[in-house]
């Protein structure tokens, strides 16, 4: 059993999945080997960050191995290897995790439990016992979306207009960051500049994806059932935007003109297949290239200036005032520093 709780795991999947995101499948392999776990774990390498941290932590979590201290679970084994490829608050977090499963391997061992138990059941004769409802705490969202990007927001909201086809690229080294902060601030912008409501989806392009040609969005959005073509994504015909988010992971230095010249094709097709029909039905079409563990500007496209670091002390200030512990703050905290 190990013990952590759900603040716990949410900050380890976030760990995991920004490390992962910008690496090769052949990096994974070597970390599991390194660690001792390739023949321990059952994992597909070639999957997408989420899936892969997903089965990694499924995996790792309920399967046990030896090592120099004896019988550990997988999990353990892999993070006093992994914590030494982290920043250093990210290691500190770690750390704890390793110190407080060991914590708890020794408390559920047999002689320790009974221990336990029966000093439990003396305090429980002793006094009556009380419980207390612990409130969940809700953070606002809109807070965190909001601050800052004092660059970015005029910049976006200057570009984009009330109807047309907009393209930008954006880059980072943090998918937490892109996603959930940069790119919703920039639908709320979107919304609040059009006073409509809008559609976002993504679409996830890898280095093999690149290799496969020109089509390759069109085929992704087909596989994922949301339009058999471009013209589809503005049916039914609503006062409703698009904004098309392509997630380009790590794509290598040797694969970025064959990237280029794929989202540049995929503009001009839309240029030509959408802009007509949404001329004047006050309709836009967002189309952003999000770069994840690299940056290349893209010929014809908006590139969007994304902070390398972000001043946090006010936003910390609000935060600490609605989380119950460190461990929350640390939550918050990581998703902003250190950013790139």
């Amino acid at each position: 059993m190990l013990g952590f709780n759900f603040y716990e795991m949410a900050q380890l999947r976030e760990i995991l999945e920004e490390h992962f995101a910008a690496r090769s499948s052949q990096y994974l392999k070597s970390l599991m080997s390194n660690c001792n776990l390739q023949d321990q774990l059952n994992l597909n390498y070639n999957c997408p960050p989420k899936e892969f941290v997903e089965i990694f932590l499924a995996e790792a979590t309920t399967t046990y191995n030896y090592n120099g201290d004896g019988k550990q679970l997988n999990l353990i084994i892999f993070l006093k290897y992994f914590k030494f490829k982290v920043v250093d608050d990210e290691q500190e977090f770690i750390e704890n995790l390793i110190a407080k499963s060991s914590q708890r391997e020794n408390l559920e061992s047999p002689l320790r439990r009974k221990d336990y138990n029966d000093l439990l059941a003396k305090n429980r004769q002793a006094k009556p016992q009380i419980t207390s409802r612990v409130e969940a705490v809700r953070i606002d969202k809109e807070v965190i979306v909001g601050y800052d990007l004092e660059t970015l927001a005029p910049e976006f909201t200057q570009r984009v207009g009330y109807e047309g086809i907009f393209t930008f690229t954006i880059s980072g080294y943090d998918t937490t960051i892109l996603q959930d902060y940069i790119i919703e601030r920039m639908l709320r912008d979107l919304k609040h500049k059009t006073e409509r409501p809008n559609r976002k989806i993504d679409v996830r392009l890898y280095p093999s994806d690149i290799l496969t040609g020109g089509q390759i969005i069109e085929s992704k959005l087909k596989n994922c059932n949301q339009c058999q073509n471009i013209l589809d994504l503005f049916l039914p015909e609503t006062c409703l935007d698009i904004v098309l988010v392509i997630w380009l992971y790590n794509i290598p230095e040797t694969n970025r003109e064959q990237m280029e010249s794929v989202a540049i094709e995929f503009c001009e097709k839309s240029r030509l297949e959408v802009d007509s029909y949404i001329n004047k039905k006050s309709r836009s079409f967002v189309i952003i290239f999000a770069h994840v563990g690299f940056e290349h500007p893209i010929n014809g496209l908006t590139s969007l200036t994304i902070p390398k670091e972000f001043e946090t002390t006010s936003l910390l200030q609000w935060f600490r005032g609605y989380c119950p512990s460190s461990a929350n703050v640390f939550f918050g905290q990581r998703r902003f520093k250190r950013y790139s």
